[in-house]
């Protein structure tokens, strides 16, 4: 079975005009020789006019067939084994959206059959509710005897999880990308004002504003403003480091709906409990247990804060404003101390951004073109091929008439 990709291409097919009018308009005409008796002339034969015109009409069917090659190759001329098992995989909630539910019937019509994009391919009828991997979906298609599968995902930055897979050449992977959506992360009350935060998520990024309001609807809970005790142990040597971190604190707290409890306390005194330590001296810190901490330990490698185990992460190098600058410091400073499961959980409901389709598609394993005892249903480079020989042969035929 005959089939297009792209057959909005075929328009270009009006181009065979071009060869044809040529071939028209440059006909020769006999040139006229005046004679003064024709009992000299000889009839001879038309074999050779014959001949002229064999190689003309050879010709324009050369330029006529090199134009439904090329437009061919730009509408993605494809031969599909009828008896070849094709597949088209939808994630849920994409199968009736309107823009692309025509897509889906036209596939179905033309023989792929309907599966729901998840671990094992259920049909519409034995789909049940699971957790997206798409990494592992690509692996497993990857072993499926199968002519063709197209994909329609989200493609979610939070469903590829663990390491990539390399997209095999069967597989057309096309990204539907999610509406822009608002939604209340959190309500706060805090300093006798109502803090909203709010976020908004697209399908390229996701980002939060803070603001006042007087009043909200009964369905969304509101908290008391969080408070994290946190204690910076510092001495002298370490002015500008315990001046950066503090300024960090500060812009955290000036943004986001938290209160922050911040004591700057030397490392002879007892440190008693609390949410976070900040060690920044150049004694060894000492075992924290359960507290959470993060401690100044210059070293050659890694990035500015790195996780050395569960409850404690190390800055890298002393700080300076312009690297704090430079690798957004008082964002990554937010991101430990903030943390916190249910919203995270909440977020991760909102996120919808996705990942871009180059970096889908990047590690496509071009060894698997012949996998499954399949022969490559897309001819372009036959095309291809067929096409610079007969450009070759046109070539040679049109120096030799000299057209």
């Amino acid at each position: 079975m005959i089939q297009f990709a792209q057959p909005i291409y075929l328009w270009a097919l009006t181009g065979l005009a071009i060869p044809i009018g040529i071939h028209l308009l440059s006909r020769k005409e006999g040139k006229v020789v005046k004679m003064g008796s024709l009992r000299h002339l000889r009839e001879t034969s038309t074999q050779q006019f014959k001949g002229v015109k064999l190689n003309e009409l050879l010709l324009l069917a050369l330029r006529c067939l090199l134009i439904i090659l090329f437009v061919s190759m730009l509408a993605g001329f494809q031969w599909i084994d009828k008896g070849a098992k094709r597949w088209v995989l939808v994630e849920r909630g994409l199968e009736n959206k309107q823009q692309i539910k025509s897509i889906f019937d036209s596939l179905v019509s033309d023989g792929y059959v309907w599966r729901w994009l998840q671990s094992g391919f259920p049909s519409r009828e034995q789909a049940k509710m699971k957790d997206l991997n798409y990494w592992e979906i690509i692996s497993e298609l990857k072993n499926e005897d199968i002519a063709s599968v197209i994909v329609f995902s989200r493609s979610k930055i939070k469903n590829f999880g663990g390491f990539r897979a390399a997209m095999p050449p069967k597989v057309t992977w096309i990204t539907i990308p999610a509406e822009p959506s608002q939604f209340v992360l959190q309500a706060v009350q805090k300093d006798n004002q109502l803090l909203v935060r709010r976020g908004f998520a697209s399908s390229d990024k996701i980002y939060f504003e803070t603001e006042a309001v007087n009043s909200l609807p009964d369905s969304i809970e509101i908290n008391s403003a969080r408070k994290i005790n946190i204690k910076i142990v510092t001495d002298e040597s370490h002015t500008q480091d315990t001046q950066i971190i503090r300024a960090s604190l500060i812009a955290i707290q000036g943004s986001i709906p938290v209160e922050l409890l911040i004591n700057e306390i030397p490392p002879t005194q007892n440190i008693t409990s609390s949410d976070w330590i900040i060690w920044l001296t150049d004694s060894s810190a000492p075992n924290f247990d359960s507290l959470k901490s993060i401690v100044l330990m210059p070293q050659s490698y890694g990035g500015l804060i790195s996780q050395k185990n569960s409850n404690q992460w190390i800055i890298t190098k002393r700080l300076t404003i312009d690297m704090a600058r430079k690798s957004n410091f008082t964002l990554q400073l937010a991101s430990l101390i903030l943390a916190d499961p249910s919203l995270a959980r909440k977020l991760e409901h909102y996120d919808s951004r996705a990942l871009p389709d180059p970096l889908i598609l990047s590690g496509k394993d071009k060894a698997l073109t012949l996998e499954a005892g399949l022969l490559p249903k897309s001819p372009n480079l036959y095309l291809v091929l067929l096409f610079l020989s007969l450009l070759l042969t046109e070539r040679i035929i049109a120096y030799a008439r000299k057209q």
